[in-house]
């Protein structure tokens, strides 16, 4: 077990690691890529189940995952400050960099949706729904490599619970394309039963992304990792902001629009915005917050004890 983190020694207090340049552009990347594939994830299981109505919703569904695919690779090369850096990355696929492996993802999730968005555009249903199916099986590799990408550094909050992380990222894209597609759905689609489906999926996900970030707050306590996401200024917004107002509150909301039909529609308003911000604000304070432990060496070196 980890020492407790005020007996930790530490050269004079200096941090033994420097914290990552990610800050809110990677974030928001992480967060634009993860929505991207939830909704196309979840767009082409409603295609693939012939739900009445379905057909609207994949549609601009997949409009919107290609314009959100487009934006994040926007994003990565302004992160990468020099274009040539995303050009080169191309040039190598190296299995063992989740930099890399992400690339690769990104660029084959876009290039399914704008086929998938083009064969549909044009009456080809079928070509779409099977390129859509392609683009869902890259979004969920889209979704979840980017925890791959935070653990494989040294940043104790990151390294701490690496497959914890994993799912809560991928809970999360699959809770926002719910939040989006129930939000398509109320406008394009008179079935009102899919914003139901689409709102119980979201349910589902933000109920794994909850019980996946209290297993992971107790390996943070355990480890001795977990200070930077309970004091000041992180510990008050991931608290209120990320397990409150962003994955509790939408839970509740998309339960009790199952058994008050004359408020559904507000429910599910509410619960898609409440999902769609917190699943934002989760990757922001992950990230800074994580930053904040790599400032820290009492936090590092607990993290290093314990695993070593």
């Amino acid at each position: 077990m980890a020492t407790p983190a005020g007996k930790i020694p530490t050269y004079y207090g200096r941090p033994a690691i420097k914290p990552s340049l990610y800050g809110w552009i990677v974030a928001l990347y992480i967060f634009v890529g993860g929505l991207a594939a939830g909704v196309q994830i979840m767009v082409t299981a409603a295609e693939l189940l012939a739900i009445p109505g379905s057909g609207n919703v994949s549609f601009v569904g997949r409009a919107i995952a290609l314009a959100l695919a487009i934006f994040g690779g926007i994003l990565l090369i302004i992160d990468l400050h020099t274009k040539s850096r995303f050009y080169n990355m191309l040039r190598i696929f190296r299995p063992t960099s989740p930099m890399s492996i992400g690339t690769y993802a990104l660029i084959g999730f876009g290039f399914w949706s704008l086929v998938a968005f083009i064969a549909q555009a044009v009456g080809a249903s079928l070509i779409g729904l099977v390129c859509g199916c392609f683009a869902a099986v890259t979004g969920w590799w889209m979704a979840s490599y980017t925890a791959s990408l935070l653990a494989a550094t040294a940043t104790p909050l990151w390294a701490a619970a690496p497959k914890l992380l994993a799912v809560r990222f991928a809970a999360s894209a699959l809770a926002t394309g719910a939040a989006a597609a129930c939000l398509i759905s109320l406008g394009v689609s008179a079935n009102p039963g899919l914003p139901r489906a689409f709102g119980n999926l979201g349910a589902l996900a933000l109920f794994i992304q909850l019980v996946a970030s209290i297993g992971s707050a107790a390996i943070y306590r355990k480890v001795g990792v977990n200070d930077p996401l309970q004091g000041w200024p992180w510990g008050p917004l991931y608290i209120a902001g990320v397990q409150l107002a962003g994955i509790l509150a939408p839970l509740v909301l998309y339960v009790l629009a199952n058994f008050f039909h004359g408020a559904g529609t507000t429910f599910w308003l509410i619960a898609s915005g409440l999902a769609l911000c917190g699943g934002l604000l989760m990757r922001a304070v992950v990230l800074l917050a994580g930053n904040a432990s790599a400032r820290r060496p009492e936090d590092y070196f607990s993290f290093a004890q314990e695993r070593g």
